[in-house]
């Protein structure tokens, strides 16, 4: 079977608006039909990020049970098909602008890998390398000497893994409360779960343990179902997922403080001052520096042997997602210049950290601000942006009957 020739990305919102009874119209109830009619017909496919699920996911203990609910639409209208996290897609990009003969960037994943490097987060050697730790320290407690602390390391573990005689003394013990302790750090699905308790008994391998953990992951509606009952205990899992977007918001909450400060500066001098910033022209050359220099950073940091970049033309080229996002929220920063200067809203931000994907689609929905902004520099890439959610079955259909 083909892939379908038309993908669409659906704000954040768009899910919670779907959803939520609470909101619940004759207009959207239309909206959601055909959007299920559309997929069901596998002419179109919706596509997810993890820039979604970390919007989802709880962000204090004031867990509200409608994120299911919003996940569960997600599942079902996207499926498995999901974006690669936005440091992998980066790095992509960056691959074939320093070698343009390089594989095209496989932004889309058809089986929910949507996750970066999980090593941050979990795995099981470093699960064994902190028992090991757990047990010298409480060992050391308990009076013994280095030398007897090693003896007895030597005992239970080797490399990092348990011994034949840690084993036999793991399998000893309750594994109904080893899985309880794993569900409640992890969200796991309980099959999965156990996966990982074999594998601390040596009953199964590092590689069936890490595959079982990942597919709890490739699981959003598990995931919201694991937030809503452990909404207490925001574990490393919860800060993993949401530190990436977290940390790219705050770095174009900086450029929005400079560009503020700069008005500042108009408004204090009078009108006769003009930094060359503050123009139309100079705004669109230190769009280019700003692209420019981000690029070089990721550059040294994913390909640190790789020369420096010097043409921002090639950036726009072979990194069309970084590009997106760089040049979509500077867009939108220009009206801080203004006279009447509009304060920038968290929602820009976290619309511009979701245009690194608007090149990989057809479709792409942001709120009514934002999509000019993002239109522009998506526009040759044939994507539309859809700033209404009412607006967007209408404009699927029309392109479906358009195609010959």
């Amino acid at each position: 079977m083909s892939e379908p020739s038309i993908t669409i990305y659906l704000d954040s919102n768009d899910y919670s608006m779907l959803s939520d009874p609470r909101r619940r119209t004759d207009s959207l109830d239309q909206v959601r039909t055909v959007l299920q009619e559309l997929v069901h017909s596998n002419l179109v496919r919706f596509v997810f990020s993890g820039i979604h699920l970390s919007e989802m996911a709880p962000l204090d203990t004031k867990f509200t049970p409608s994120a299911t609910d919003r996940a569960d639409l997600l599942v079902e209208l996207c499926g498995r098909n999901a974006f690669i996290s936005f440091d992998r897609l980066v790095a992509s990009e960056l691959a074939n602008l320093v070698n343009p003969d390089a594989p095209p960037v496989q932004a889309l994943s058809s089986n929910a890998t949507w996750f970066p490097e999980i090593d941050k987060v979990f795995s099981p050697v470093h699960l064994w390398a902190n028992t090991a730790r757990e047990i010298d320290h409480a060992v050391k407690e308990r009076g013994l000497n280095r030398k007897q602390r090693r003896t007895l390391k030597r005992q239970l573990f080797k490399a990092n893994q348990p011994t034949p005689k840690m084993q036999e003394w793991l399998a000893s013990q309750n594994p109904s409360s080893n899985l309880s302790e794993i569900l409640s750090l992890y969200p796991m699905r309980p099959q999965d779960a156990e996966v990982l308790c074999r594998y601390t008994l040596g009953q199964a391998t590092q590689k069936e343990a890490e595959d079982a953990f990942l597919e709890s992951l490739r699981d959003p509606s598990w995931m919201m179902r694991w937030f809503a009952t452990h909404h207490n205990k925001l574990t490393s899992v919860t800060e993993w997922l949401r530190e990436p977007s977290r940390d790219m918001i705050a770095r174009m909450k900086e450029m929005a403080v400079h560009a503020k400060e700069l008005h500042k500066f108009q408004s204090i001098l009078g009108s006769e001052f003009k930094a060359d910033m503050l123009t139309r022209n100079g705004w669109r050359a230190a769009q280019d520096e700003f692209l420019l220099n981000v690029a070089n950073r990721l550059l040294l940091h994913f390909y640190p042997k790789t020369p420096s970049c010097g043409s921002v033309e090639l950036v726009d080229k072979h990194c069309p997602g970084l590009s997106t996002t760089i040049r979509s929220l500077l867009s939108s920063l220009w009206n801080s210049f203004c006279s009447d200067p509009r304060v920038p809203q968290e929602s820009d931000f976290v619309d511009a950290v979701h245009a690194m994907y608007a090149p990989y689609v057809t479709f792409f929905r942001a709120d009514r601000y934002m999509s000019p902004h993002i239109q522009k520099q998506v526009a040759q890439h044939g994507t539309q942006v859809v700033s209404r959610l009412d607006e967007l079955p209408g404009r699927i259909l029309a392109m479906l009957h358009s195609d010959p």
